[in-house]
């Protein structure tokens, strides 16, 4: 594991540790580091600093004691996915079996289009989903969470990476998954108009997966930015709302100026997107 296991997707992990064991700090999990990994800890101010910062990077001897934590009985009883593999190669594995599942694409008109010019045009398409993207409320609605998502094309594939963060009030919820692509069409007056599956599921709950139809759309008269809807199943599914007034899609468009905190969580999402409990055949 230690040749697969990067620091980035460790300190995934550990956060993942934290919340499994409802510790809001660090200071008790720097006693379980010293008492299952029988060595003594490096300071915790360094710790801190390494969970807080997406980029930074424990010393040597510091990263082997947290890689012996990870490998402990205690660290797999709260988080027992921790060597479930090489990341990148188990998400091709589900992309690419998802992909085979939604691979029989009608156009409108009922006709097959050939895999290799889905595949090629997917490619394409998926490309400008890449970035982060923010909804824009109606200011008359109410109770309309702010949403973000970051979406990471996966090279010389039509599917992508997708980290979803939903605010509402005190709540915060989040999702991840794989964005693929499914046909284009042409209508009038638009640019493109690509469609998509989402295949989400929640870190806490990975028995569970959700998929919803997703639609980007540029429209060339109005000289909008592209728009990427999503349905409102998102929303009402993890908020256990049944309330139609707030709409039936969530209307994102790409977002300009990222708040650091808001990034700082997509990024730890957009890391790990895989559902927990799958394991290589």
């Amino acid at each position: 594991m230690n040749a697969a296991l990067t620091q980035k997707r460790a300190k995934v992990l550990i956060r993942d540790y934290l919340r499994a064991t409802g510790r809001k700090g660090v200071t008790s999990l720097m006693r379980d580091i010293h008492r299952y990994t029988k060595t003594p800890v490096f300071s915790q101010r360094a710790f801190e600093k390494w969970l807080e910062i997406q980029d930074r990077q424990l010393q040597d001897e510091n990263w082997v004691i947290v890689l012996d934590f990870i490998q402990s009985k205690q660290f797999k009883q709260f988080v027992p996915y921790a060597n479930e593999g090489h990341a990148e190669k188990r998400l091709v594995q589900v992309g690419d079996g998802l992909v085979a599942l939604y691979g029989e694409i009608k156009t409108p008109s009922g006709v097959f289009m050939l895999p290799s010019q889905i595949e090629a045009q997917g490619k394409e398409a998926i490309k400008l989903l890449a970035g982060s993207w923010e909804n824009i409320p109606n200011q008359k609605e109410r109770d309309v969470p702010r949403t973000i998502c970051s979406i990471e094309p996966v090279a010389g594939k039509r599917y992508a990476k997708f980290a979803y963060i939903a605010l509402f009030r005190s709540r915060q919820i989040s999702t991840t998954g794989l964005v693929i692509y499914l046909n284009s069409e042409e209508r009038q007056d638009y640019d493109y108009c690509h469609s998509f599956v989402l295949q989400l599921w929640r870190r806490k709950d990975p028995e569970t997966g959700s998929t919803m139809p997703g639609e980007l759309t540029y429209l060339v008269a109005a000289k909008h930015q592209p728009e990427f809807l999503i349905s409102n199943v998102v929303n009402q599914y993890f908020y256990r709302s049944s309330d139609p007034v707030v709409g039936d899609a969530v209307t994102l468009r790409i977002s300009r100026d990222s708040i650091p905190e808001e990034k700082e969580i997509i990024d730890s999402l957009i890391e790990d997107v895989l559902p927990h409990g799958y394991t290589e055949a």
